[in-house]
This record gives structure tokens, C-alpha cells and sequence, in this order.
């Protein structure tokens, strides 16, 4: 298997009016983490009102197939493709698919560098990756508000 990561982000175009935000990820997110476990594919996943960045890490053929269905999802806007390509080892080897708010980023931004604000169109790709990657370690070991349960191990 040749392992590949891609990262991209993308505008949210989820609808307030179907619900809270929250609520409609965590249901996408219960879709995927099935969808993903069944694919081999992880990765993690951190979202705002604004935007999601995603990591989906797997097989090269199975990541183009999520990654094609992402693209063609109108709840996803704008998607651009930050850093993709062969990699020797997986960033998130225990998580079908984790996932942190921004809230939840700036709840732990202590020792992080992060602004006020989401916008990972300024942030270095590697260092997107290395964000997402702290944060998932720490709501570990520290959940939040009970959100631990959100995010689901492979």
C-alpha cells in the first residue's frame, strides 16, 4: 500500500437554519468515522463557522475517493488542496477521524500559536497538520467539556 496525505480546506457552507453547526458536523462526523474505518483512511478535522480543515491520511486510491466526494459535497466551499503527497507514516495512526472545533483550539491554545481567529489559508500547511496534531493529543488527555467522545480512535 502507498500511503498518502492530503490536507485541504475548504469553506463551510453548512446551514444554520438546519440546525447548530455543531450538531451537522458531529453528524458528518459519525458518517465518516464509519466510512473511514472501512477505507483504512484517518485523519482529524478542525471546523469553525467559517471554514474545515481537514488530514485524510490511506491508501492513495482510497483518500482520491473521499477526497473526489469532499470536493462534489456542496457543504464544502472553495476547497483547496494546501499539501498533498506519499508519506512513510501516518499523523493520526488512532483516529478514524478526530475532530476539534476552533473553540476547542482556543480553549487550549496555551503553548499554541494561533489567533483569535480561523482562517487556515495563513497558516503553513506543515504547521496546520502540527496544530491539528496538538490539539487531538491534548483533548486526550484533557477533554473538553465532554467532547472527547466526538472524536473516534481506528
Amino acid at each position: 500500500m502507498q500511503l498518502r496525505r492530503i490536507l485541504y480546506y475548504s469553506r463551510n457552507r453548512l446551514d444554520p437554519a438546519v440546525g447548530p453547526i455543531d450538531a451537522q458536523v458531529r453528524d458528518i462526523l459519525s458518517v465518516s468515522v464509519a466510512n473511514n474505518n472501512k477505507a483504512k483512511i484517518t485523519g482529524a478535522l478542525i471546523y469553525d463557522s467559517n471554514w474545515f480543515a481537514q488530514v485524510l491520511e490511506g491508501d492513495v486510491e482510497a483518500v482520491a475517493a473521499v477526497f473526489a466526494k469532499i470536493k462534489a459535497d456542496p457543504r464544502h466551499g472553495d476547497v483547496v488542496v494546501a499539501e498533498s503527497g506519499p508519506v512513510k507514516e501516518r499523523r493520526f495512526p488512532y483516529w478514524w477521524m478526530a475532530l476539534a472545533s476552533w473553540d476547542d483550539v482556543r480553549a487550549i491554545k496555551q503553548g499554541l500559536a494561533v489567533g483569535e481567529t480561523f482562517d487556515p489559508g495563513s497558516i503553513p500547511p506543515e504547521h496546520l497538520v502540527a496544530l491539528m496534531e496538538s490539539v487531538i493529543h491534548m483533548q486526550v488527555r484533557r477533554p473538553i467539556r465532554g467532547k472527547l467522545g466526538a472524536m473516534e480512535r481506528a
